[in-house]
């Protein structure tokens, strides 16, 4: 029987600004775009509350945008700092485009990556934005005003409140070939699916991406994992989730990852090299299907 939760058992920190990593983040994203001419192209797709760009990256040799494709991003809780590992993860991928079968995927598939999606927290060494929202908790599926500006998962006022999560929202809508979804937390060590604050049936074509990703990933999910149970009872009472939107609005197939935060040494076989090709392949090979927004009021577990 599969559970698939996030932890979320945050302790609420004043926030310390931390200009030195997110120009650091930066810097390592214009590398890639230098080291890589013809390949990676940087784009804007907004500004956040206290207007620092919200960037993405483009990773395709294709010039149109009616490819499949694959969103992968990092940092949505600034503090956690997971744009390391979405980007460890990318630079990883292109040390290999010498592999003919890794090389083949950047002309028949785009790499949208967002490293930063909340570039505000990243600077202020904080889980949520300029205006004190978290969100991974602002965006529209089921959302609900479930804390207060006090809470360190304040859902904000109203769904897609922010800048941040609206610009998103555009970007996916924008990009229908984008079927594929995942972004990186840490440190939970746990595989999350959608509707993660509402227990629900997760179709049998979903589970079938998720056992893979599980396994490609090295088994961070199953009755072993210690960290299961307390994950999932955090959740409970919580919405407005990234991936029940992405899933259960636009029909992609989304995962969060809670990344360890110790992952050194481990070449091509570390997890988070090893999830984003996985998905990053799959991509062409699944399109979004919408689902009904009754599943995420289904309540029996996997």
């Amino acid at each position: 029987m599969l559970l698939l939760p996030i932890l979320t058992t945050f302790v609420t920190l004043a926030p310390v600004p931390d200009a030195k990593e997110y120009e650091a983040a930066r810097a390592r994203i214009e590398v890639l775009v230098r080291r890589h001419p013809g390949l990676i192209t940087k784009h804007s797709i907004g500004r956040s509350r206290a207007g620092r760009d919200l960037t993405v990256l483009r990773i395709s040799r294709s010039k149109t945008d009616d490819l499949p494709g694959m969103f992968f991003g990092g940092s949505i809780h600034g503090r956690e700092y997971s744009h390391q590992d979405v980007l460890f993860a990318v630079e990883r991928i292109l040390s290999h485009l010498d592999n003919p079968a890794i090389s083949e995927l950047f002309d028949t598939r785009i790499l949208w990556v967002m490293p930063m999606m909340n570039p505000d927290g990243v600077y202020d060494t904080t889980r949520w934005n300029e205006a004190g929202v978290d969100l991974n908790r602002n965006f529209g599926y089921a959302w609900k005003p479930f804390a207060g500006p006090e809470s360190s998962r304040y859902p904000g006022p109203r769904p897609f409140s922010e800048p941040e999560s609206r610009a998103v929202r555009r970007f996916l809508r924008e990009h229908p070939r984008i079927a594929v979804y995942l972004d990186i937390h840490r440190a939970g060590q746990v595989i999350f699916a959608p509707f993660g604050g509402s227990p629900s049936t997760i179709p049998e074509s979903y589970l079938a991406i998720y056992r893979g990703l599980n396994e490609t990933m090295g088994g961070y999910n199953g009755d072993r994992n210690p960290q299961i149970q307390k994950a999932w009872s955090a959740l409970i009472g919580q919405a407005g989730f990234t991936i029940d939107w992405v899933y259960g609005q636009l029909g992609a197939y989304a995962f969060t990852w809670e990344c360890p935060g110790t992952l050194h040494g481990l070449g091509d076989a570390d997890p988070r090299f090893r999830g984003a090709l996985y998905l990053l392949m799959l991509a062409s090979e699944v399109t979004r299907v919408p689902q009904p927004r009754r599943l995420a009021r289904r309540r029996r577990r996997l």
